[in-house]
């Protein structure tokens, strides 16, 4: 064993004594800004010496004493790029950046195409977050090697932090292109397509990465995200699925699956299947909303009701259940009912916005305006900018012909902390046709229509403005359409009619 050893490293020695007799000068040498020239070159055995038991640390993982080597090599041998790029190498793995700097500099100042130098030096400008640096360095690289894998994909990640997310992209797509094994590229390029919503094209990435690797778990995640977020349900669901089958026990992988059942219309498989997820998770309530979408969605409204109301008693701190049971009970017309169950999960948890604005309507509906006005002020008191307290505040003063001035303040304000919203542009437009200015009404109703232009409401607006303008017949086309959107109004019927 002692003899293989040897071997070993006098093999080692060897190579290495080739490598320092092309770059290694005397001692007696200062150091020069030209390139050193092979028949100047004088060798130093303890300058090699040195360079070889810091090679040999340096193998060892043992950085500090690979270091003083090196030193001691530098010391005996001064015109040496190897022996420079050594030492930038290790104070690069020892974080000491400034220092790595300045020897690798030395080791280019001698060595002005030294590749290994020159690739340090791009690390040591990317950690030092000096990015134009270091691309300028990785592409002198590839213009020499440009299949470094390592170097392309240090440029994609500038091109990231940069912002050039297209060039990002780019370079992922060629990294795999040339090299079918580069699996984490392909993953890169399918996360940059994720997050600039080109879904569909991401998907095929993500559907080929699963291909080579079933298993994994956060691939056939978010590749069930993307078929929801194309509506691809039945994708969705055989990707859950199989999720299931790899993590039996995961309770939220079982929720996202029955939230996505609950929208489709396989009535007997589906309601046995979220029967069965409530049986083996009985404590997550999420599993019971789920049943009860399922119902909501069949219009089989009280049956939903019915397991709702009985959770209620099994999980009292849960906000949802009681908005949703308000919810459905506005849906079939009772606002009694419906501001209890608001009510109640206001209750439960104050900040449950949503709950708040819908109570507030159903007061709205029950004319009960003090209580509804009385709720927007303390919801705009709380939080002044509240954009969806303005607008609903206004509109429904609009609705009711008072307090005008208010409204649009309110409303304005919504508009200019988020311009661009539909719904705010046309509280503002009704705001205004209530307080008679028709010109300055249609002007935001129509802005409106730019953004939502299949809003049933926003088109009878308009046609309500155009109307009091005495533009009838443009009015009558607006209606039509609001109509065709809204088959059963008998109110847009009868202003057709006129």
């Amino acid at each position: 064993m002692k003899l293989k050893v040897k071997y070993i490293i006098n093999v080692f020695f060897f190579f290495s004594l080739l490598v320092l007799l092309s770059q290694c000068a005397g001692s007696k040498e200062f150091a020069s800004s030209k390139p050193v020239k092979e028949e100047n070159k004088i060798y130093d055995s303890m300058a090699i010496h040195h360079f070889m038991n810091g090679e040999i640390y340096s193998l060892r993982g043992n950085y500090p004493m690979a270091l003083i080597e090196y030193q001691d090599a530098v010391r005996l041998d001064s015109i040496s790029p190897t022996l420079y790029y050594s030492l930038g190498k290790t104070y690069l793995i020892l974080d000491k950046l400034d220092n790595s700097l300045s020897n690798l500099n030395m080791a280019l100042s001698l060595d002005p195409e030294y590749i290994d130098a020159i690739e340090s030096r791009a690390e040591v400008y990317f950690l030092q977050n000096k990015l134009n640096e270091a691309e300028i360095e990785y592409n002198r690289i590839i213009s020499k090697i440009p299949d470094n894998i390592n170097v392309q994909y240090r440029l994609a990640s500038i091109y990231i932090q940069t912002g050039r997310i297209q060039e990002a992209l780019t370079a992922y797509e060629n990294i795999f292109k040339n090299d079918n094994s580069q699996f984490l590229a392909l993953e890169k390029a399918a996360e940059i397509l994720f997050i600039s919503k080109n879904f569909s094209k991401s998907a095929t990435y993500y559907d080929f990465l699963i291909q080579f690797n079933p298993q994994n778990i956060e691939y056939l995640k978010t590749r069930a995200d993307l078929a929801i977020l194309t509506n691809d349900l039945q994708k969705a669901i055989a990707v859950y699925t199989r999720l299931i089958s790899l993590q039996p026990d995961d309770e939220k992988i079982h929720e996202n699956l029955g939230e996505i059942l609950s929208r489709t219309s396989k009535e007997d498989e589906t309601k046995n299947l979220l029967l069965s997820f409530i049986k083996k998770f009985p404590q997550n309530p999420k599993n019971y909303i789920n049943l009860s979408y399922f119902y909501i969605n069949k219009n089989e409204y009280q049956e939903a009701i019915n397991i709702l109301k009985t959770q209620i008693i099994e999980f009292p701190t849960n906000t949802e259940i009681p908005a949703i049971i308000g919810s459905i009970y506005s849906t079939i017309n009772k606002p009694i009912l419906a501001a209890t169950y608001f009510k109640k999960a206001v209750e439960i948890f104050p900040d449950n916005l949503q709950a708040s604005y819908l109570l507030a309507g159903e007061w709205e509906k029950m004319k009960k305006f003090d209580q509804a006005d009385s709720l927007y002020n303390y919801l705009i008191e709380k939080n002044p900018e509240d954009v969806v307290a303005l607008n609903n505040f206004a509109y429904s003063l609009a609705q009711r012909g008072t307090n005008l001035k208010k409204a649009e303040q309110m409303v304005q304000k919504a508009n200019t902390l988020q311009p661009d919203n539909a719904s705010y542009l046309d509280t503002m437009g009704w705001v205004l046709y209530k307080s008679g200015k028709y010109e300055e009404a249609e002007r935001y109703v129509r802005e409106a229509l730019e953004f939502e232009n299949q809003n049933a409401e926003i088109l009878e607006h308009l046609g309500d403005i155009l109307n009091k303008s005495n533009k009838i017949e443009q009015a009558k086309e607006f209606y039509k359409q609001a109509l065709e959107l809204d088959q059963d109004n008998e109110i847009l019927k009868q202003k057709i009619k006129q």
